[in-house]
């Protein structure tokens, strides 16, 4: 089975995005003037199986509702749009616990960034849980199960 991500989405006219694993490490940053969902979709499945799309906005944008949808990921965004304030500071933290340094190089990354540090927070718990439960090893399918088909992680295991 595919790694699961998380993928923090920026949309507009430049297109950021932020590759993420289920324990929080980022695997890539970029972003691209004028891309298509279709290219970002094949750029992301490079690095697994989309498990997350997220955004910092809400409601959420067509284009990270059209990216969910094409890769059968849960989207995530938060109730009220976040504030430039609380992003940056999810940002800031996230750069501080790295051992080595990320170029973000334009404000629409940076918003990225945010958006899947948001959808990572935002299940982070469910997947300590279930590495707790079962182990790291077998998290991965579980994890997909847990957030997709709203499954209990005890009716999983047992």
């Amino acid at each position: 089975m595919r790694k699961p991500i998380i993928a923090g989405i920026d949309p507009g006219t430049t297109t950021a995005y932020a590759v993420f694993d289920t324990e929080g490490n980022l695997l890539k940053i970029a972003s691209k003037r004028n891309a298509s969902t279709g290219r970002i979709i094949s750029e992301l499945v490079d690095f697994g199986k989309v498990l997350i799309v997220s955004c910092d906005v809400s409601p959420a944008p067509k284009f990270a509702e059209t990216i969910a949808k094409k890769t059968g990921a849960v989207l995530i965004c938060p109730r009220k749009s976040l504030l430039m304030s609380k992003k940056a500071r999810l940002v800031d933290e996230f750069l501080k616990e790295q051992r080595e340094f990320i170029k973000i190089s334009n404000k629409h990354e940076r918003d990225a960034i945010a958006s899947a540090l948001y959808g990572y927070k935002s299940t982070r718990r469910i997947f300590d849980k279930i590495g707790e439960e079962i182990g790291r090893e077998l998290s991965d399918s579980v994890k997909e199960r847990v957030l997709k088909e709203r499954i209990a992680i005890r009716k999983i295991v047992s």
